[in-house]
């Protein structure tokens, strides 16, 4: 037993180093900085017959083909426009949700969206349907201007500017579209005034709140739970509307151990991931220490104003998120604790679950993505978040494969995270509407010119024709010269070159 723990341990140790050290290549990547870098860019690529993955730098890049190209557009991250009293903003697809939420706090404005929330580029956001506790980001936007690819057929790569009253079916596959529809080159937000929100924190047990639990959504205008599924304990955070005249903003000196909290908890993470998977005690120790720590955040935040989003670190689309009916999941959390005991080297974190509100009117009908995550019946409903399956900790498909199915049962829909392995059959079977997302596909980009840097597998196999055609490309290409010293040049000479767009 002691030389089995000690040989996995080395193990892990080097593994490790070698990621660190030696990572595995990813091919090409290009950072444009402004739109006629994009146009570039695809130009070339259609002419070598290259697909592009369009990507914002904060989700985690899956892996591709050497001689594909990944496009990063974090460094187009700047404020195109702000207009106060239309409360309208437009900004450019690389700016962090961070970012332009500080900018709209300077201005009394906020987006329209609450909860916990990965701090992604603008583009990376869109590419996934980001979701928080009252909505997704497309309730947000009112039009984008994006560049498409072109085709074969003589269409060059072009500017286009599309918003949800005329371009539906667009906007419609490019949110959630997985970067696989156009390339977005800047976005244009309707905001909503500030306004700020108190959390309420404590301890309480797990049995308490199965037994309360349709109460426990009426109290309040969100909840969050975090949760180990050994221990009895559950960190339990009310979210209210806050009087601004009784408001009272956290200190700094409490705002700097929320944060010491949370790196605590993150560096605990790492630790158990990158050493201790094969070691369930240790693994186990780590995980309460973790959730010790997100405590301490969460009593440090209790009993003091905030702005409705509360940003975290991006690792967090890295695990699996599920979405789920509100009323699935006290029943689910049972399901789990029996499963975690069968199971116990796998749980090696705490499980997070964020409560909805139901969406209703226009939004739900006019502004659904077609591969948007959703429910069947409208109403409150729930994420569950867990990161117990990453490819560091060599997960078993068996074991993933019976917690899946015990989200399914209980009515849950995946949501988009980073490596998850898609193909069209699995698809068209989740999402309803994915044929009229591979219809708007093959009209904007009937070559396949763009691919997804956001999944692992393929989103869209185009029409046999068009297979033909690209395979045939391809077989040209083989003799051509891709030109990529040209795209570097380009690149280094409009380093300092003037944006294209002008403020409101």
């Amino acid at each position: 037993m002691k030389t089995s723990f000690f040989g996995s341990l080395i193990s892990s140790i080097r593994h490790f180093f070698e990621s660190f050290f030696y990572p595995c290549p990813k091919g090409e990547v290009l950072y444009p900085r402004c739109a006629e870098d994009v146009v570039e860019i695809l130009s070339q690529a259609k002419d070598n017959y290259t697909q592009v993955k369009v990507v914002g730098g904060t989700f985690p890049l899956s892996s591709h083909p050497s001689e594909d190209i990944a496009l990063n557009l974090q460094f187009m991250d700047k404020l195109i426009g702000l207009d106060v009293h239309q409360q309208i903003v437009i900004a450019e697809p690389g700016m962090r949700l961070s970012h332009l939420n500080s900018i709209l706090e300077t201005v009394n404005l906020a987006l329209d969206l609450a909860g916990p929330i990965p701090d992604l580029s603008i583009v990376d956001a869109i590419a996934i349907g980001l979701l928080g506790s009252t909505g997704t980001l497309a309730k947000n936007v009112l039009n984008v201007e994006v560049v498409l690819p072109g085709n074969s057929g003589g269409r060059a790569p072009e500017l286009n500017s599309w918003s949800w009253t005329t371009n539906s079916s667009q906007m419609s596959a490019l949110f959630s579209g997985l970067g696989l529809v156009a390339v977005v080159i800047a976005v244009t937000f309707k905001c909503v005034p500030l306004y700020r929100v108190c959390e309420v924190s404590y301890l309480t047990s797990l049995r308490d709140i199965l037994e309360s639990w349709s109460l426990v959504h009426r109290t309040s205008l969100s909840q969050h739970l975090i949760w180990y599924p050994f221990s009895e304990l559950v960190v339990l955070t009310h979210t209210s509307l806050l009087n601004r005249n009784v408001a009272v903003a956290q200190s700094y000196i409490n705002r700097q151990f929320s944060n010491c909290s949370r790196s605590i908890a993150k560096l605990m993470r790492k630790i158990n991931i990158f050493l201790f998977s094969s070691a369930p005690f240790l693994s186990s120790v780590l995980a309460r220490i973790q959730f010790i720590s997100l405590w301490s955040v969460a009593k440090n935040r209790s009993d003091h104003a905030h702005l409705p989003i509360s940003f975290c670190d991006c690792d967090t689309v890295r695990g699996s998120s599920w979405l789920l009916p509100l009323p699935s999941v006290p029943p689910l959390l049972c399901s789990i604790s029996h499963w975690c005991s069968a199971h116990p080297a796998v749980v090696s974190s705490p499980l997070h679950i964020n409560t909805m509100q139901g969406e209703e009117g226009e939004t739900v009908t006019d502004r659904s993505p077609y591969l948007q995550p959703a429910l069947e019946e409208k109403g409150p409903s729930a994420t569950v978040w867990y990161d117990w399956f990453l490819p560091e900790s060599a997960p078993d498909p068996l074991e993933v494969a019976q917690l899946e199915e015990m989200f399914h049962s209980a009515g849950g829909i995946k949501c988009w995270s980073g490596e998850r392995i898609v193909s069209p059959l699995l698809l068209s079977s989740t999402f309803p509407k994915y044929r009229s997302w591979c219809q708007v596909k093959n009209e904007v980009d009937p070559d396949s010119i763009l691919s997804s840097g956001y999944v692992q597998g393929s989103v869209w196999l185009p029409p046999p024709s068009k297979g033909k055609e690209r395979s045939s490309s391809k077989a040209k290409s083989a003799t051509a010269s891709r030109n990529t010293s040209a795209i570097h040049s380009l690149q280094a000479s409009r380093d300092t070159s003037p944006q294209r767009y002008t403020s409101i």
